[in-house]
């Protein structure tokens, strides 16, 4: 629900940690976004049980930007350039 401020608080769980964001988007949108990174670091801690949490953590991460920057290129061709400030 959201504040007075026309913020909502969001309690997720990722990787075993509780996180409560702050966040105008919809509750549920971010529920689904942390579902996702949750399933991208289950994913990688699987294939590669030796990772310590936080490099599972760095993994994902970079995987999901390559998701993003490689949906992003189809529509952009310039998505490097953009992310590098020129």
């Amino acid at each position: 629900m959201a504040t007075l401020d026309g913020y909502n608080r969001v309690t997720v769980e990722i990787w075993g940690q509780q996180v409560t964001l702050r966040t105008q988007n919809d509750p549920e949108y971010v529920q689904r976004l942390a579902r996702h990174v949750d399933r991208r670091m289950a994913s990688i801690a699987q294939k590669n049980p030796r990772l310590s949490t936080s490099q599972v953590a760095l993994l994902a991460a970079l995987n999901i930007a390559d998701e993003l920057f490689s949906c992003d290129a189809t529509k952009r061709p310039n998505v490097k350039d953009k992310e590098d400030g020129l």
